[in-house]
């Protein structure tokens, strides 16, 4: 249990730890201080102190760094959603990079043959292709409208992004910079209609209210774009009215050949924004492009959210992996097949194995659509003994790609990685902590090479490639 205490000091920022929080030192121990950037001298306050350190937030900027910048977004700090707008981006491919490095060295102790490059995005705004925003009957408040006497307006209803760690707490965002200014002017069009109209905001601990959640996907290969609204079931000559504008007005606007319009709904509990459409103008499906693969994504299907950036982490996939013609591989967490396909055609064969069964349909269908007949798919649990089962059963693969998610792989399945004898393994990861970890248990491999890459700038999220050889002693 933390300690409450208000305190006051002044601290200089010398790192940024995992997860994006700033680290101070002083006398008494370590300090994480929320926005801060190394090289900052602050005046920060204590607000609480735990067994191995004490949590602060800033106070005053006294001296900042020279690597602090001003954030381009208006909802920086409130969000969440891009907690490293403050420093330039050379630093924050620094620092990722370095986590990466402390997790294989300082925290699992691995030593790691070379350590290339890390791969920054080109592209540091407006890079993703889809953004999921909510609907709230509780709109966040800031301290000057909490501090007010006067009437709070719009208190019941807001349309943006929730507060990190409020489900219940909705931030009104006028203009978010990571998606592409269209869907900022579709967002604002939606919003003011539902203003407009009176609608009721889905209230996520009562579990009533007719706005759930809007939706706005575009290719970053094509024209394509969708745009989904999900409510709850029409009940009112008003709600009735709105989803008729999204059809009518709303889609004069915005609609053209390479535009899907929809309309969902969810009457379930969940907050999850997914739901049965029952509305729809357009293909209702976008199109990716990426490695020479054309990939149709419905509304609400996985894809990646930065596919330019992916395609350069697929580049370091194929360097290490250094694939022969005559070889065989296997994808395993493959997904709808985005990095089975491309290696199809590179080797004689290959599978991909995923627990969703949806997914590995949609792999199979993209298989076919592209005429790819070496490469087979299996709808399988990965940490399942059926699973192990199915692997000893297959022709041994010269290297294996494995891409498994946050929380890593399950000792099981490293374990008979580990024995297989297997030449070359390459592990894709979006958490270092996890990869280290798993390399660590895979002793009878070396880890020859890793890279950083950066899929979603101006956040501490990072991906990183691993190149894993068997040693020629175990």
């Amino acid at each position: 249990m933390a300690k409450k205490e208000r305190t006051e000091q002044i601290v200089t920022i010398d790192a940024i730890g995992f997860e994006g929080i700033s680290i101070a030192r002083d006398e008494l121990g370590v300090i994480f201080v929320k926005g801060g950037v190394p090289g900052d001298t602050l005046n920060v306050e204590v607000t609480h102190k735990r067994k191995k350190h004490r949590e602060a937030t800033i106070k005053e900027i006294i001296t900042p760094s020279v690597h602090r910048i001003t954030p381009r977004c208006s909802h920086f700090g409130l969000c969440g959603g891009c907690s490293w707008q403050q420093l330039e981006y050379s630093e924050q491919i620094r620092w990722k990079a370095q986590h990466v490095r402390d997790s294989f060295e300082r925290l699992h102790k691995i030593s790691v043959g070379q350590y290339d490059a890390p791969i920054g995005a080109l592209q540091q705004y407006e890079y993703r292709n889809k953004m999921e925003f909510s609907f709230g009957a509780s709109r966040w408040l800031s301290e000057e409208e909490i501090q007010s006497d006067g009437e709070i307006e719009q208190k019941n209803y807001a349309l943006g992004l929730h507060i990190p760690g409020r489900f219940d707490k909705v931030l009104p965002i006028d203009k978010c910079h990571l998606q592409a200014n269209l869907g900022n002017r579709i967002l604002t069009s939606i919003d003011e209609k539902c203003r407009s109209l009176a609608l009721t905001a889905r209230n996520s601990r009562l579990g009533e209210g007719f706005l759930r959640n809007v939706i706005i996907r575009n290719s970053q290969t094509t024209e394509d774009m969708m745009i989904i609204v999900l409510t709850s079931a029409i009940t009112s000559e008003k709600e009735q009215n709105f989803i008729d504008w999204l059809f009518t007005e709303f889609s004069t606007l915005y609609l053209n050949e390479h535009t899907t319009i929809a309309h969902a709904v969810n009457d379930t509990k969940s907050g999850v924004a997914i739901g049965e459409i029952v509305r729809q103008v357009g293909t209702g499906s976008l199109k990716e492009v990426m490695s020479g693969f054309t990939y149709e994504i419905s509304p609400f299907s996985f894809f990646q959210n930065n596919p330019k950036q992916f395609e350069r982490l697929l580049d370091v996939v194929y360097t290490y992996a250094d694939f022969q013609q005559s070889d065989i591989a296997w994808d395993l967490y493959c997904g709808t097949g985005l990095i089975t396909l491309p290696i199809a055609k590179k080797v004689t064969s290959v599978i991909g194995i995923e627990l969703s069964e949806e997914s590995i349909e949609k792999a199979t269908m993209n298989a076919q659509n592209h005429n790819v007949e070496n490469a087979s798919f299996f709808a399988m649990n990965l940490h399942s003994k059926e699973a192990l089962a199915l692997l000893q059963h297959q022709k041994k693969p010269n290297t294996i790609v494995i891409d498994p998610p946050r929380a890593g792989s399950h000792p099981d399945l490293i374990g008979y990685l580990n024995t297989s004898g297997i030449d070359k393994i390459v592990y894709v990861s979006c958490n270092p902590t996890t990869q280290a970890r798993d390399c660590a248990m895979l002793d009878n491999y070396s880890v020859d090479a890793v890279t950083a890459v950066d899929l979603f700038p101006q956040t501490y999220h990072i991906e990183s490639v691993a190149l894993l050889t068997k040693r020629t002693n175990g």
